[in-house]
């Protein structure tokens, strides 16, 4: 068991506690053992908060696409808690996304988890988010794992939509500008003539 107990100073320590028994006669006689993790459990929270704190969703799933654990981001980013997606599919929030990285050769992946790629997630309700993915894979005791780190890019990706259509828009313009410059040279190189006719005639008419 993981308790915490009082010291003699009155300070708070956690410790994971187990217990024995001493004769198999007598269980009520038992070797207890307390091993003191407070300082371990102070590095995880800090661990913890670090990885809560991220802006990016942090997703860590196996090598049968199970996630695992998954930081308060995602929330933000797909609408799910992170202890409803603990155990789902990880192409539950991103069909296209796979661990496609592990049936390439070793120095393929590297460059595969050391890039930035463009997909589209699904979120809660069902609308699809764009985002930014870069992926890492490691090892615990033989077992690979990989952790997905996702960025929700869709006000940049809507903001570039905007401005890609105020430039076809200007664009337009331009181009509307540019026809009505024409067709007023044409005008002009046109009536110059006409009127240097116009005027001969006059002349001829006047003799």
């Amino acid at each position: 068991m993981e308790v915490s107990v009082r010291c003699k100073n009155n300070s708070i320590k956690i410790v994971l506690v187990s217990s024995v028994a001493i004769y198999k006669n007598f269980p009520g006689v038992n070797l207890v053992i307390l091993y003191d993790i407070t300082q371990l459990k102070q590095v995880e929270a800090k661990h913890n908060s670090i990885f809560n704190a991220s802006v990016e969703g942090i997703i860590t799933f196996d090598m049968s696409d199970i996630i695992v654990s998954a930081n308060t981001a995602v929330e933000s980013i797909f609408g799910y808690k992170p202890e409803e997606l603990v155990g789902c599919s990880i192409h539950k929030l991103m069909p296209l996304s796979s661990r496609a990285i592990n049936d390439c050769s070793s120095s393929h992946a590297e460059k595969i988890a050391s890039q930035i790629q463009e997909i589209e997630g699904i979120h809660k309700n069902g609308s699809v988010v764009s985002l930014d993915l870069s992926m890492a894979e490691y090892s615990i005791d033989n077992e690979r794992y990989f952790t997905n780190i996702v960025r929700d890019v869709s006000l940049r990706k809507h903001q570039e939509q905007q401005d890609k259509q105020h430039l076809n828009e200007l664009a337009h313009v331009t181009r509307l500008g540019l026809m009505r410059e024409m067709a007023s040279g044409i005008a002009h190189e046109v009536n110059q003539p006409l009127a240097a006719l116009s005027t001969y005639t006059q002349v001829s008419l006047n003799l």
